[in-house]
C-alpha cells in the first residue's frame, strides 16, 4: 500500500483533539453505554414483576396444562389432555427458541460492547490518518447498532409482558370470561381448544408473534442507529 504524504502542520490541530478523544475515549463510549442501559432498564424494570414468575409464566404457558373442563365420554377425556400436552409442548418449545435467540442477542451485544470499548483508543487513533479513517466510520457503527438493539427490544418485552401477556383480572378464572351489561357483571364460561382457553391460546400467539417482531424490529433499528452513528461521526 502506498502511503500518501501527510502535512503535519495543517492536520496539527486535529492531531491535539484527536489526543484529547483518545484519552478520554473510555469514558466518552461508557457515557453512550450508559444512557442505553438507562433506557433499556426502565423497561426491563416495569416487567421484572411478571418476568420474576419465570417466561413460562409470563407467557401463560402454566394455563395450557390446566384443562378447563373434563369430558365424561369414556377415552374422551385422555384424548383431550393428550392433545392439551402436545400443544403445550409445541409452544413451549417455539417460545423457548424464541426467547433463546433474544438472550442471544442481549449476549452478543454485552460481548460486542466489551470488545468496542476495548479499542476504543485505537479507534479514535484510526481517525487521524485518512488511510484508517474507514475504520473509525466502522467502529462508530458497530456501537451505534448495540446501543440502539437493547432499548429496542426491552420496549417490546415490556409491551408482550406487561400489555398483552397479562392474565385475567378481577377474580375471573382462565375458563371464564366477563361480560357486562347495565352495570352489572357476570362469568360465562369461555371458549376452549382441546381444553385449552382460547383466551389463552390467542394470548400466548399474540406475545410470541410480537416477541419474533421484537427480534426483527431490533436488528433493523440497530443497522439504522448504526448507520447514524457513522454518518455523525464521518461529520466530526
Amino acid at each position: 500500500v502506498k502511503w500518501q504524504k501527510v502535512n503535519y502542520r495543517q492536520n496539527l490541530r486535529g492531531l491535539i483533539l484527536m489526543a484529547l478523544l483518545i484519552n478520554f475515549s473510555k469514558t466518552i463510549v461508557i457515557f453512550f453505554i450508559d444512557l442505553s442501559q438507562v433506557i433499556t432498564l426502565t423497561f426491563i424494570s416495569a416487567v421484572k414483576d411478571s418476568l420474576q414468575g419465570g417466561t413460562v409464566v409470563a407467557l401463560g404457558l402454566d394455563k395450557f396444562v390446566s384443562p378447563i373442563s373434563s369430558s365424561s365420554i369414556p377415552g374422551a377425556a385422555f384424548a383431550g389432555d393428550l392433545f392439551t400436552y402436545f400443544v403445550a409442548a409445541i409452544a413451549f418449545c417455539v417460545a423457548t427458541l424464541v426467547v433463546a435467540v433474544i438472550l442471544i442477542l442481549f449476549l452478543g451485544r454485552i460481548i460486542a460492547l466489551w470488545i468496542i470499548l476495548v479499542f476504543a483508543p485505537l479507534a479514535f487513533l484510526a481517525s487521524t490518518l485518512p488511510q484508517t479513517r474507514e475504520w473509525y466510520d466502522k467502529w462508530w457503527k458497530t456501537l451505534g447498532s448495540n446501543l440502539t438493539l437493547a432499548p429496542v427490544l426491552a420496549f417490546m418485552l415490556w409491551l408482550v409482558f406487561a400489555v398483552v401477556a397479562g392474565g385475567p383480572t378481577n377474580g375471573v378464572s382462565d375458563g371464564q370470561i366477563q361480560i357486562s351489561a347495565t352495570g352489572n357483571t357476570a362469568a360465562v364460561e369461555n371458549a376452549s381448544v382441546g381444553g385449552i382457553a382460547s383466551s389463552s391460546l390467542v394470548g400466548f400467539l399474540v406475545a410470541i408473534g410480537l416477541l419474533m417482531y421484537a427480534i426483527k424490529l431490533g436488528v433493523q433499528m440497530s443497522t439504522v442507529g448504526g448507520s447514524v452513528a457513522q454518518k455523525l461521526a464521518s461529520g466530526v
